[in-house]
Formats: C-alpha cells, sequence, structure tokens
C-alpha cells in the first residue's frame, strides 16, 4: 500500500514535472511567439522606414535630374555667353550663347583655354584675374573684356567670373554679356561729344549759352574773338548785361527776346554791336529758348556771325546796282526811282512850291570822236569831268544828276518858281559843259544837246517824262547840237507811229505773224545745255524781222502783252514738250520764258499758267518763269503774294535783268526767287572794267550766300567765260554759245550736243 502511496507520489512528482516543463515550454513559446512578433514588426517598421527611405532617395534622384535638366536648359538657352572652366583655365562646358557669340562650335571650345580667345592686349588681363581668383583674393571679378571671334571679329563683353568650391573638383564659371554694340554707341557718343567739343571750340561761329537776364554761361574761342575779348573768362567777369554792354540799340535786343520767347528760336537777326574796344560791328544771331523740366526759360544758346564784311559789300553792292560804276552818279533805275518820288510829292501838293521841278536830259555832242580818237580812256576820264561839272551846278541836297550809260546825263531841278530861274540854271549848266576840258594832255572842247520836260499834271508815270525830255534832246541835236530845247507837244510826231505799231500788232496777232526763237542756257560746270529762253520775233510783213525791243513797249502800254504772253507761253510749253519726246536724254532740259509786269497784274494768271502745263504735261521744274528786276519794285507785296501761288505749279522763278534795279537785298530772302540772271550790261564790260568785273562776282556771291543759282547772260567772249567760271556762275547764255535760234536751229544744236557727249566732247549726264 505504501508502494502504491509512493507510487501514487512519484505519478504526482512526475504529473507536476511534466506539468512545469509543459508550463516552461509554454513559457518559452509564448516568450519565443512574442518575440517573433514583436521582431516581425520591427522587420515591418524598419521594412517601411527602408521603402520611404528608398522612395526619398528616388525622389531626390528625381529632383536632381529635373534640376540638372532644368540647369542644363538654362545652361543652353541663356541670353548670357556661359564657360564652365577647369582652375587651369580650360573650357569644360559652354553654352549656344557663348559658341554663338564667339562662332565656334561646342567641340571647337571644349578644353581650349580661354584666354587664347582673348583679345591679344586684354588676354594678360584676363589671367592675371583670374589667378587672384585662385589664389583667393576675391571670390569674384567683373571685367569689361575683348574676345577674338572665329572670323577674326572683336566682340566686347561684361564678364563676371566666380569659382565654385564644392565637394568634388572646385571650377569656374564665367558668364560673359556682349556689349559690342553697348560700346560702339558709347563710343559714338564720345566721338560725338569730342566731335561737338571740337566743333565747340574750332568753330569760326560764334556759340553761346546766356541766362535770360544777359549773364553768358559758356562762350567758345570765336564768340570771344568777334567781340574782342581776351577769354571766356574775362566775357563772364566784365559782361553782366548785354543788352547794355553789346548792343548798340537796346531796343534791338528787347526786340530779340521778344520774337525769341514768342516764337522760342529765331534765325538770322541782325543787329550792330560793340566790341570790346567799343568799336562797332554787324552780328547775325541765330539763337532758340531752353526750358526746364517745368517749362520755365532755363537759358537761351545760339550762335553769332560777324557779317561786317558782308554788310559793307551788301552796302556796296546796293551802291554799284544804284550808282554809275565810273562816274558814282544815281543810274537810270535810281533816278526813275526819284522822278516816280517826285511825281507821287508832285501828285498829293500840287501846289507851287512842290510844282516847279524839271527834268533835263543831257547828251554829249562828238563824244565818239573822243572815244575814237583818244581811247577809251579818254572817254572815260571826260564822262567823269561830266559828272563833276554837273555836281558843281546842282543842290546835292534837292537835286538829283544821274548817267544813264553812255555819254547820256539825266537831271532833276527842283525849286524853280520861274521860267527864268530854270533857263538861267540851264544856261550855267550848259555853260559849265562847254568849257574846255584837258585830255591826255589835250585840250578839247565839246558841248552838250538838253532836252527839258517841265513837271506837269499831265505825267503820271515818270518813262514817259523821261521820255519827253529825250524827245526834246534828240530835237536840240536835230536842230544843230549844242542847244537847249522844252519839250513840246508837237514833238510827238512818234506818237502816229506808236499807234500804227498798235494797229499792227493786233493784226499780227490775228494773223500769227510772231515766231518764238530760243537761245540755250549752258552750265559752266558741264558745258551742256540746261536750258532754253524763249524769245518772241515779229515777222512784220513790211519790215521784216522786228526785235522785241521795238514792239514789247507798245504791247505793255496797249495791254496787248497780256495775249502776246499767253500765246509766248502755250507755243513755249508745247514746243518745249515736243523736244522733250523727241530727245530723251534732254527730258530735264527747261524752258525760260519772261513774264512782263504788265501780266503779272492779271488776276487769273497762275491758273492760266496751270492750265498750259497741265495741257502740255511738262513738268512744273521745267517752267522757268524769268520778271526783271524792276517789276519786283513796282509793287513789292503784290508781287510777293503773287510769286507764292506761282510757285505752287512748282515753276521756278528768275529775276532777270539783275543788277540795274534798285530793289532790297532782303527781297532774295522773302521773295521764292531760283535764280538771277545778271544784266547783260555788267558783263559786256568785264573785258574793259574792273568794276564790272567786280560787280558780277560781287552779284554770284551774293546768289551764293542766299542759296540761288546765278546766269549770266550776254556772254560774248572767252574771257568773259573765264572770270565768270572762275567765280563760281553757274550757268552762262550768250553769243559765245550760241545765238537765238528758230525751231529747226535748236534741234540740230540738241543733236550737236547730243553726238559731243558720244564722243567723248562732253560729260555725261
Amino acid at each position: 500500500m505504501a508502494l502504491c502511496v509512493d507510487c501514487v507520489a512519484d505519478r504526482d512528482f512526475v504529473q507536476l514535472g511534466v506539468l512545469r516543463y509543459a508550463h516552461i515550454i509554454l513559457t518559452r513559446a509564448r516568450w519565443a511567439e512574442t518575440m517573433v512578433a514583436e521582431r516581425t514588426q520591427g522587420l515591418l517598421v524598419a521594412n517601411e522606414s527602408l521603402n520611404t527611405e528608398i522612395e526619398a532617395r528616388n525622389q531626390i534622384t528625381r529632383d536632381l535630374t529635373i534640376s540638372q535638366q532644368r540647369f542644363q536648359s538654362i545652361f543652353n538657352e541663356a541670353a548670357l555667353g556661359i564657360a564652365q572652366i577647369d582652375l587651369e583655365g580650360r573650357i569644360i562646358s559652354s553654352n549656344k550663347s557663348l559658341q554663338n557669340m564667339l562662332g565656334f562650335s561646342e567641340a571647337e571650345l571644349h578644353n581650349r583655354l580661354l584666354h587664347e580667345l582673348a583679345y591679344a592686349e586684354d588676354a594678360e588681363t584676363e589671367q592675371e584675374m583670374l589667378r587672384n581668383l585662385l589664389n583667393g583674393k576675391y571670390d569674384t571679378f567683373l571685367v569689361a573684356q575683348r574676345y577674338q571671334c572665329k572670323d577674326h571679329s572683336i566682340v566686347w563683353t561684361n564678364q563676371s567670373c566666380s569659382i565654385v568650391r564644392s565637394a568634388g573638383e572646385p571650377f569656374i564659371i564665367c558668364m560673359m554679356e556682349d556689349i559690342t554694340e553697348r560700346k560702339a554707341a558709347e563710343e559714338a557718343r564720345i566721338q560725338a561729344e569730342q566731335r561737338y567739343r571740337d566743333i565747340f571750340e574750332n568753330a569760326i561761329e560764334g556759340i553761346f549759352q546766356t541766362t535770360p537776364d544777359g549773364h553768358y554761361i559758356n562762350v567758345n574761342p570765336a564768340f570771344v574773338r568777334i567781340f574782342g575779348y581776351e577769354s571766356a573768362e574775362q566775357m563772364h567777369y566784365e559782361i553782366n548785361d548785354v543788352q547794355t554792354q553789346l548792343y548798340v540799340d537796346p531796343k534791338e535786343r528787347m526786340r530779340f527776346i521778344e520774337l525769341l520767347e514768342t516764337h522760342s528760336e529765331v534765325q538770322n537777326f541782325e543787329y550792330q554791336a560793340h566790341r570790346r574796344d567799343q568799336s562797332i560791328i554787324w552780328v547775325n544771331e541765330t539763337a532758340r529758348l531752353v526750358r526746364d523740366e517745368h517749362g520755365n526759360i532755363a537759358y537761351y544758346e545760339g550762335m553769332v556771325e560777324d557779317i561786317t564784311k558782308r554788310k559793307y559789300a551788301e552796302a556796296k553792292l546796293l551802291y554799284d546796282a544804284s550808282h554809275d560804276q565810273l562816274t558814282g552818279l544815281f543810274n537810270r533805275n535810281t533816278f526813275i526811282n526819284k522822278l516816280a518820288e517826285t511825281l507821287a510829292i508832285y501828285h498829293q501838293h500840287p501846289t507851287p512850291q512842290h510844282s516847279a521841278f524839271a527834268v533835263l536830259f543831257v547828251d554829249l555832242d562828238r563824244f565818239k570822236v573822243v572815244n575814237d580818237s583818244m581811247g577809251h580812256w579818254a572817254g572815260d576820264q571826260l564822262l567823269t569831268e561830266i559828272a563833276h561839272r554837273l555836281l558843281q551846278e546842282t543842290d546835292m541836297e534837292r537835286d538829283v544828276v544821274a548817267r544813264f550809260g553812255g555819254d547820256e546825263f539825266a537831271l532833276i531841278l527842283h525849286h524853280l518858281d520861274e521860267a527864268e530861274t530854270l533857263e538861267q540854271r540851264v544856261e550855267k549848266i550848259q555853260h559849265q559843259l562847254s568849257k574846255p576840258y584837258t585830255l591826255e594832255q589835250q585840250i578839247f572842247n565839246t558841248t552838250a544837246s538838253i532836252g527839258i520836260a517841265l513837271g506837269t499834271q499831265e505825267y503820271q508815270d515818270p518813262e514817259e517824262m523821261l521820255r519827253d525830255a529825250d524827245i526834246a534832246m534828240y530835237e536840240a541835236k536835230y536842230r544843230g547840237r549844242g542847244r537847249i530845247m522844252i519839250f513840246q507837244e508837237g514833238m510827238h510826231t512818234q506818237v502816229v507811229n506808236l499807234l500804227r505799231m498798235e494797229s499792227d500788232l493786233r493784226r499780227a496777232l490775228e494773223r500769227n505773224e510772231f515766231r518764238l526763237y530760243y537761245q540755250p542756257i549752258i552750265s559752266l560746270k558741264t558745258r551742256q545745255i540746261v536750258s532754253l529762253e524763249a524769245l518772241v520775233r515779229w515777222e512784220h510783213p513790211d519790215q521784216g524781222l522786228v526785235m522785241p525791243d521795238k514792239f514789247i513797249p507798245v504791247a505793255e502800254e496797249t495791254g496787248l502783252i497780256r495775249e502776246l504772253g499767253l500765246w509766248v507761253f502755250q507755243e513755249a510749253c508745247e514746243q518745249l514738250k515736243r523736244w522733250q519726246l523727241q530727245f530723251p536724254e534732254f527730258e530735264d532740259l527747261g524752258m525760260n520764258i519772261n513774264v512782263s509786269p504788265i501780266q503779272l497784274k492779271q488776276v487769273d494768271l497762275v491758273q492760266v499758267f496751270q492750265n498750259i502745263i497741265e495741257k502740255t504735261g511738262i513738268a512744273g521744274e521745267s517752267c522757268r518763269i524769268e520778271i526783271t528786276e524792276s517789276a519786283i519794285m513796282q509793287d513789292p507785296e503784290y508781287l510777293l503774294e503773287m510769286l507764292k501761288e506761282l510757285k505752287k505749279l512748282k515753276v521756278k522763278l528768275y529775276i532777270d535783268d539783275f543788277g540795274t534795279g534798285y530793289s532790297s537785298l532782303s527781297y532774295l530772302q522773302q521773295f521764292p526767287i531760283d535764280a538771277l540772271k545778271i544784266d547783260k550790261g555788267f558783263i559786256r564790260e568785264i573785258d574793259t572794267h574792273g568794276k564790272s568785273a567786280k560787280i558780277a562776282k560781287a552779284i554770284i556771291s551774293l546768289g551764293e550766300a542766299f542759296g540761288i543759282k546765278v546766269v549770266a547772260e550776254g556772254v560774248e567772249t572767252n574771257f568773259q567765260v573765264t572770270v565768270l567760271e572762275a567765280a563760281g556762275c553757274h550757268h552762262v547764255q550768250g553769243f559765245f554759245f550760241s545765238r537765238p535760234q528758230d525751231a529747226q536751229g535748236i534741234e540740230r544744236y540738241l543733236q550737236q550736243q547730243l553726238l559731243a557727249v558720244q564722243l567723248g566732247e562732253l560729260p555725261v549726264h
């Protein structure tokens, strides 16, 4: 039993042991399971972290790739040229802009030393900057650098270089901006400023800036010289009021400022000014007004020119144009103007103290004998002495003495209260002129025939009164020379002839008896024809070919000039068109057509001319209208408007017989004139009288000053051509080149010109 108890006990012990073991096993199994679960969870977490890290790394890789792509895109497409170079200065990579800038391909630039591309003069500077960069003196630098392109052209760059220090090998980034155009513009600006400074310093015109209250801000050396100062500083110090210190007439300064502030600029303002030594000069000033950003006047600036010599020349030219060159007396045109003034006063105040005047026409007897036997010099000496004696016997303050040319003189005697006074004065004149003359150490006696026209209410036109005095003079000669005759109505026998001519003129228009002749106008530069002057002739059935000086005055007096002038204008334009079509080489050929002062009074003249020009199909520039200088003086204001209207047709306007009138030079500025024609009287005397040559040269210089072409009429000798060519005359006409010819003759002349061009005798147009 005990054994059984023991057996039971052992069995219980074993069971207990088994239970303990099972418990341990179970406990360990649970621990292992927990450990496995924990580790499994850890592995899951680790795996998730690893996946996250991998994804992050992949994202970084993708971002880096995108960044690299963006960088490469920026690198390649950047407007600036970019190069990556190693520390030895070799190009690792370059972008398209740099390649285009220098003209090299990427392969050509790769591994090249950057300084080898630098312009020779800049290469050392570029290397020095890179060395300093590598030595740590700075991390970046900016420099203007020139490089030589593949095509050997030079490009200017603004170059910025920076060193990049990274975990890998450090390198240098160079960025280059093409500033060639900017550099060229800057250089151009610098050159322009230098040119302006050179112009300012070396200009012959005075250049200035002045404050509105008359203080000079800046003046150039020429300005200083013009006003006689030693330096700009001296002017700045001494001049504090331009109006009172420089202007001879301070009111002119006030007028100048008023014009300037009204129009903001003033051109060619002329005034007299004081130099530092108080001598007086003439100045031409052009200025403009400069305002600040608020619209207030900041200063005036402009330039001045010393025109003293020109003024004296103009005064001399005016004198020469109004006076006889030999004797210094008034010329015919001036005399006519003086007589017109006298008649105007007479008609305004027909009282005894104003009505007592007379015109004397004086002609020397036997003057031709002096010229033929003793020479022109003696003849000139005689004429000079005649002028002197006439002046001695007249009141220079009231009377007028003139020489008309040759041996013809005219006088206006005023304050003739009684006929006896006139007779006494004329006899004294006759007595003086009859005294012996000493010429070439020889005694010479002569007389003068004197015709007189008394001032009366009937005279309206000075030419009429002068004509009657002339008729009376011829009557005196007819009666035996050395006589004095007062005009009488019975002397008007010529009126019958005038009436007959008037009647014939009217029939001539109806019967088509007028003919046009043409005289070539030649360019002195090329010796080729540039225009033709249309000259009317009258083929009279009884008298043959009548020259215009015989019938034009009658046509003007009777008013027939309007119809005749219209016929001439139309015929000349039609003929010009035919020649232009016949000779295409002369498509620019012009036609000069004389227009009478009577025609210029025609209200519809412009419209009539326009219709003819349009109908014939010629260019307006081909039509050159000639008016006489005296026509300008008849009614300047009306004529100015008329000429402006004519210019709208694009025609060219010429002043004919220039130098014989008494027109103001200011009209050359006001009137739209294209050319001046020097009167043939001056040209004719170039060979014999130096003064005539000087007048011609003065007129040519005047034309140049006003930008007007000059034509010389009546050229007959090679000497005249030489003088005119040396003086700069543009065009000439006269017998030396061609006499006036009919249409067939001109056609032959044009053919000869073309042949001369073909043979090389004349230059090609």
